[in-house]
């Protein structure tokens, strides 16, 4: 092979690799001596078959086959000549061949960054612990008691309001025919808890025991059933009783056993354990960040175009979908293109830079992510070892990209516990409120 490099600005490479035609037609012959050891060729023995023959009926697919190869063999030749380490994976692609003729290919490699090491032991950091007080437990159980309210019967006669309880008999038909789940008895609904299709609380609001009401809807365009998706709609209901929350329900012994604990005791620990396991996430993401920041406040090296071109083109579509559905963040609603687009790449390069320099660390302290670890967090991630996680990881594709999801994750926590135990880390007890603060002033600011 012939390399020669054509082009070479900062971290980018482009060469151009010339394959004589000698060196195609010898392996060619090579390949077509190979296939003639076993071909069964009609006036011919297996391994007599001449050359001539053999290159008539197979000299097309050999040919394929040998470019193929040598096209892969070019791009290791081209690594180890320079000594080069890709950042990601090269384009290799065929700028000229033709039949008899030498093959030209051109490689476009974008290389690694040099990266100096880090003093771990210089960066200081303040990790957060959080303290779960009585009033935080106190909290968590005025909320668990609003999710699962208790119910009784409307003691004086009075019309339907948000947050009541209706128990109702209703009909439906759609284009005047019936369909699947049309009809129930008995049937409970809590308004203003959205769980039916849009309208049917509102025709059901302000309605006494023992009425009917008739009225017409349209099943929403992502309705489940499909069929319905879209149709028009009319329901007749009959509001057999109205039930309204419990006021001033105590968090007591009885309320635990409603959802299956032997006492308040029992259900104030699962809380509070909730409540640490919450809090030391947030400890968590925080003190991470915090980290990420101080490494990339502390590296100036150049990053590969290539790749965060790749990362602003993914951030940007995102953007841009955001913008075409009217969700766009609204501290980016007043800004206009030029700033986004100038921001966003910030984002994007810092977020390769961080990459590069994470599984720098990795790679030179040897951290790896085992397959027990990446198939514990699928484990994880699915809620269990479920039929369903079986039959997802059956196939070698889907596994592959399932693995891969949860792999590079996995890694960068791995280089951040390295880092963390050996960098300056103060502990710092504080209380949920204090941390939720920290959190959302976190949020305000972050970019990666």
């Amino acid at each position: 092979m012939q390399i020669s490099e054509t082009r070479k600005d900062g971290l980018s490479r482009e060469y151009s690799v010339t394959v004589p035609a000698a060196t195609i037609s010898e392996r060619v012959d090579a390949r077509l001596r190979k296939l003639g050891a076993t071909a069964r060729i009609p006036g011919f023995r297996p391994g007599k078959t001449p050359l001539a023959v053999l290159r008539q009926r197979y000299g097309d697919s050999a040919t394929g086959e040998v470019l193929e190869t040598l096209a892969q063999e070019a791009l290791p030749a081209v690594l180890e000549r320079d000594g080069l380490r890709p950042a990601m994976q090269p384009e290799v692609s065929l700028e000229s061949y033709e039949r008899g003729a030498d093959m030209v290919l051109k490689l476009s490699i974008e290389c690694a960054p040099d990266i100096p090491e880090t003093d771990f032991a210089a960066i200081k950091l303040t990790r957060h612990r959080p303290v779960v007080s009585d009033a935080d437990l106190d909290g968590a159980l005025a909320d668990l008691l609003e999710r699962f309210p208790k119910f009784e019967p409307v003691k004086r006669a009075r019309k339907s309001r948000s947050g009541d309880l209706l128990v109702v008999d209703f009909e439906g038909t759609s284009e005047g025919k019936e369909f699947p789940g049309n009809k129930a008895e008995n049937f409970q609904i809590e308004l203003g808890a959205g769980r039916v299709i849009p309208g049917f609380e509102d025709n059901l609001t302000g309605v006494k025991p023992g009425e009917t009401v008739t009225f017409d809807l349209t099943f929403p365009e992502d309705y489940a059933e499909a069929s319905l998706a879209g149709k028009p709609a009319q329901f007749t209901v009959t509001l057999r009783e109205l039930q309204e929350k419990k006021k001033d329900r105590p968090a007591d012994d009885d309320f635990a056993k409603e959802l299956g604990l032997e006492g308040l005791d029992a259900l104030k620990d699962i809380l509070r354990g909730q409540l640490q396991e919450t809090g030391a996430e947030v400890s968590r993401n925080l003190v991470k960040r915090a980290l990420l920041d101080a490494l990339h406040a502390a590296h100036d090296f150049e990053t590969p175009a290539r790749m965060v071109d790749m990362e602003f083109d993914t951030l940007w579509a995102q953007v841009e979908k955001s913008l075409k559905e009217g969700t766009l963040d609204q501290e980016d609603a007043g800004k206009d293109e030029d700033t986004l687009r100038g921001e966003y790449r910030a984002i994007a390069a810092r977020r390769v830079m961080l990459a590069l320099l994470l599984g720098d660390i990795g790679r030179r302290h040897e951290l790896k992510v085992s397959e027990a670890e990446v198939r514990a967090q699928l484990v994880k991630r699915m809620g269990g070892d479920s039929p369903r996680l079986r039959q997802l990881m059956s196939d070698p594709k889907t596994a592959s990209y399932m693995m891969e999801s949860v792999r590079g994750p996995l890694f960068e926590d791995k280089v951040v516990d390295f880092i963390l135990e050996m960098a300056q880390v103060e502990d710092v007890e504080i209380s949920l409120d204090e941390l939720k603060r920290l959190e959302s002033g976190a949020a305000e600011t972050a970019g990666a």
